[in-house]
């Protein structure tokens, strides 16, 4: 006993289906350029953090370090760098 899932039935040539095809395809483009932007912030940003603990020897916390890191790459080392110095961290 197959049970049948409802689907949604657009006549070729409606508005709706070229509409939610083109919602899809720039939705799928958008979302390639933001994981492309995390990925290149999380590299450089641990790489950074890591050269900062073991070349230079700042010691700076590990945890939201390496959070701020990931996220915001060098400009967030950067700021915690500015707040080491100040000795907020």
């Amino acid at each position: 006993m197959a049970v049948e899932l409802p689907t949604l039935s657009l006549p070729p040539g409606d508005v709706g289906l070229l509409v939610m095809g083109a919602a899809l395809a720039v939705a799928g483009i958008v979302l390639v350029v933001v994981l492309k932007r995390i990925m290149e912030n999380l590299i450089v940003g641990l790489v950074g953090f890591l050269a900062l603990k073991i070349f230079f020897g700042v010691n700076i916390p590990l945890l939201p370090g390496i959070i701020i890191s990931i996220l915001f790459g060098l400009s967030g080392l950067g700021a915690l760098l500015i707040l080491h110095f100040f000795g907020v961290l």
